[in-house]
């Protein structure tokens, strides 16, 4: 490694430990794809906020939010439901993270609580049992934008509402959004706790006109991309604007992190290296 590179790389993988296994990727993406100093140092500035974490850091942030919903005084273990945000049987992490709430929930004593894996099973499940389980909590790992949420919350109230049923309780508990995500939940008046919230990567971190600049400088960067994967349009500055900066060992990046990170195809249709791994059939 050139010592130009060595300067630039060593200090940031000090503050940013998961970037040191990560050295080929990183000199790659500062400079390959970036060809500008202009877009290099905005790349570093980025990188220097990403917000990382490690499998003890997941750990942690499970067994918080499993006290978070044991400790909440409106829950009670036989009469709620955890649902996970999935609409389908594909492996997805808010099934990830239900299943990592098994162990601390048993530890807490709860064993009568219901854990779906499906959020549209909720009123089935609910009948199953009798109808007891009328607080429920929707969990997973990561909030972008926020319409998933909102549109999970507003089905499962059509499906109880047309059931007949009225006095029943939706919270949301996860472990990361993004402001932008929050704050449009938070407009429909949903009840939602997010354990770590990612400000926006430029829009919330310079002044108006810098912050315009440095998006700019980013359309530049994302123009070296290809615009689409099948049928999937590149999510331009993160999906729905997120601009989100986020990465967790050994997971499937949000679609929410700036594309410059993970999306793994070039504006000629070439294949890319990336730093971070997203499955694109999730793309």
């Amino acid at each position: 490694m050139k010592e130009d590179v060595f300067k630039i790389i060593f200090p940031l993988s000090r503050k940013q430990p998961w970037l040191a296994d990560k050295a080929i990727e990183l000199q790659n993406l500062l400079y390959k794809d970036c060809t500008s100093e202009e877009h290099r140092l905005l790349v570093i500035e980025l990188l220097d906020r990403f917000v990382h974490i490690s499998s003890e850091n997941f750990s942690s942030l499970i067994n918080e939010l499993a006290e978070s919903i044991v400790s909440d005084p409106s829950l009670s273990d036989g009469t709620t439901q955890i649902l996970s945000m999935t609409a389908d049987y594909n492996a997805d992490s808010g099934q990830y993270i239900l299943y990592a709430l098994k162990a601390p929930f048993e530890r807490y004593g709860w064993r009568s609580h219901l854990l779906i894996t499906n959020y549209g099973r909720s009123l089935k499940e609910y009948n199953r049992k009798k109808g007891i389980h009328k607080n429920i909590v929707l969990v997973d790992e990561f909030v972008g934008s926020g319409a998933t949420v909102i549109g999970r919350v507003n089905s499962i109230k059509q499906q109880y509402l047309q059931a007949g049923i009225e006095d029943i309780s939706i919270k949301v508990k996860v472990l990361v959004c993004s402001s932008v995500g929050f704050e449009k939940i938070k407009k429909e008046n949903i009840d939602i706790e997010s354990l770590v919230t990612l400000k926006r990567g430029i829009s919330d971190c310079y002044d108006t006109e810098d912050a315009q600049e440095k998006l700019k400088l980013m359309d530049e960067l994302e123009l070296k991309l290809s615009p689409k994967y099948k049928d999937r349009d590149l999510p331009k500055h993160g999906y729905g604007g997120t601009e989100s900066l986020y990465t967790r060992d050994d997971g499937n990046t949000p679609n929410s992190v700036f594309p410059f990170f993970w999306w793994p195809i070039l504006s000629d249709n070439s294949d890319r290296k990336t730093l971070l791994i997203r499955a694109m059939e999730d793309a």
